[in-house]
């Protein structure tokens, strides 16, 4: 048993050695016109290259980009990545009707060759999804002055979350994320400060709100943003003030935030994840190799450990790890691919055997 579990292991340590390039297994049509059987042919192997392209990369497009754009963002980048196959084998051909004629391919892409330019059209048309953000409430300190805090704190988390949806992050808070949790913890702090003046006799109440945040990746321990804005205006009504103030921070936390997570996708876009294989170690192999031919963006495999029915590997993947996560699932959805997906805890995911 020992030995047959070496063999396994060598086989798994062997795979993950293989070239980035992808391939799949597709096929093409040509229309046959006034009897040009050789147009046809050609035809058909640029119909099974675009196929190929599609298959390959359309779940790594889907994943980056919301529903009603995903159709735009593929035709466009299908176009530009139009005769990008680095290889093909022909597997078989022939007529398929009296007007049609069908070749079967094997078609080999070095998805690094394409991810460049399919990330730079998806950044120039703002496809990419932003990632999931864990929202925690606001503490409130309050200087010179008296204020309802847990009003102050709602509203500013309020208009936060409201900020950041309408910049397309996903917003959650700790009873709603559920087994999958956020790439992003965002904490934040108000501090009021309440001056009373008097001016020609007059009573004059000066309201003062700073707000702190800081956006972090918990499981790597990275601060991504950090922002600090302050805002003063006179008024008797403490906390009306104080929450239109809020409103205002918050809008500007917001901008900062997005400029920073953009700085940091073209910065480094790629992003350790790592992925629990919950299989037998002979499964796990399938499921690692159906991972480097399918799965666009993964690289750098490492294995972190090794049991009898739990393989860890570290990878790196072009992407937020929820991106991952729903390249994964549509995936998993075609009958060919080996796994499900298990959970997925932050950059964690858990695969199992199907």
């Amino acid at each position: 048993m020992l030995a047959r579990y070496v063999v396994v292991f060598f086989t798994l340590c062997f795979s993950l050695a293989v070239s980035a390039s992808k391939h799949v297994t597709v096929l093409g049509l040509g229309a046959v016109v006034e009897n040009n059987v050789s147009d046809a042919r050609q035809l058909a192997i640029e119909d099974a290259k675009r196929v190929a392209i599609e298959q390959l990369f359309g779940s790594y497009i889907s994943a980056r980009t919301e529903t009603q754009s995903f159709m735009l963002a593929s035709e466009k980048i299908y176009s530009t990545s139009k005769g990008r196959i680095d290889r093909f084998d022909i597997l078989e051909e022939s007529m398929f009707d009296e007007s049609t004629y069908q070749v079967r391919i094997t078609a080999f892409i070095d998805d690094h060759s394409l991810l460049s330019n399919i990330d730079e059209q998806l950044s120039k048309y703002n496809w990419l999804k932003k990632p999931r953000i864990l929202l925690n409430p606001s503490s409130v300190n309050t200087v010179g002055g008296q204020t309802n805090n847990d009003v102050l704190s709602g509203a500013f988390n309020s208009a936060l979350s409201k900020y950041l949806r309408q910049a397309g992050f996903t917003v959650l808070n700790s009873q709603s994320h559920g087994k999958i949790n956020p790439t992003f913890t965002l904490d934040t702090g108000l501090d009021v400060l309440i001056q009373k003046s008097d001016y020609q006799g007059l009573n004059i109440m000066t309201n003062e709100l700073i707000a702190n945040a800081q956006l972090t990746a918990p499981q790597a321990g990275i601060v991504v943003s950090s922002a600090s804005e302050s805002a003063k205006k006179a008024g008797s009504n403490s906390l009306t003030t104080l929450r239109k103030l809020s409103d205002a921070l918050a809008q500007r936390i917001t901008q900062r935030i997005v400029i920073d997570t953009k700085s940091a996708w073209l910065i480094d876009n790629s992003q350790p994840v790592m992925l629990s294989i919950l299989a037998s170690p002979e499964q796990a192999n399938v499921i690692v190799e159906a991972l480097q031919q399918r799965v666009v963006g993964l690289s750098g495999f490492t294995i972190e450990s090794s049991e009898q029915k739990n393989t860890s590997l570290l990878v790196q993947y072009k992407g937020w790890p929820e991106q991952l996560f729903d390249q994964l699932q549509l995936l998993s959805q075609q009958p060919t691919m080996p796994f499900s997906i298990e959970s997925v805890q932050g950059a964690t995911i858990s695969l199992i055997t199907k």
